[in-house]
């Protein structure tokens, strides 16, 4: 689809970075997730603002139904504190409207006492936190070895296949190997921290 005149007027962000929320089965915020989330309707409007923040607007037409109907869960959504504003943008007509996107990435509902959903929670930040530095880590990694050595496409030695000639880029190398390394690590710490 062709970028409208609303794809490129600003978009106002006032979120901060969205973190994971862990809801324990027993708490009442779970009836409340669960209550809203009940309906088909809240589960593709939350799965398409979780996907990408979007207007009303946009939602009625990618989830297809009434404007109405996505207000009413959209104010549903948003009293269980799974969606917010976001930010502002304007339609084609100059008409600003509110961003709704995800307060939580992602929602974990847990049957754990709140000892452990306060470490279930503080292991996902550690997971998220080393992934994405590990992404920085090896995105920097390729980026050096591009400027060390540039990459050029030798022709195989005789005999040899260029499929047996790949190797593989450095970053991936890094981040294919630190990513079981994080995961191990925050395995371990949350093993400690529950002791």
């Amino acid at each position: 689809m062709p970028p409208t005149i609303r794809d490129l007027l600003p978009v106002a962000n006032t979120a901060d970075e969205a973190t994971s929320r862990v809801v324990g089965i027993d708490d009442d915020a779970a009836d409340e997730v669960f209550d809203v989330l009940g309906s088909t309707t809240a589960r593709k409007l939350y799965a398409a603002i979780c996907e990408k923040p979007q207007p009303p607007a946009d939602l009625v037409t990618n989830v297809e139904t009434s404007s109405q109907n996505v207000h009413y869960h959209l104010n549903r959504l948003e009293k269980a504190g799974l969606i917010t504003p976001v930010g502002t943008t304007y339609s084609e007509k100059g008409v600003e409207m509110t961003v709704y996107g995800s307060t939580d990435s992602p929602l974990v509902v847990t049957n754990a006492d709140e000892t452990q959903q306060s470490i279930l929670q503080e292991a996902l930040k550690r997971l998220f936190a080393g992934i994405g530095g590990l992404i920085i880590l090896s995105l920097a990694v390729q980026r050096l070895s591009e400027l060390i050595a540039p990459t050029h496409n030798p022709s195989p030695p005789p005999g040899m296949s260029t499929s047996h000639a790949f190797t593989p880029p450095p970053g991936l190398v890094v981040f294919a190997v630190g990513v079981p390394i994080i995961v191990v690590f925050v395995l371990w710490w949350a093993y400690r921290a529950s002791r």
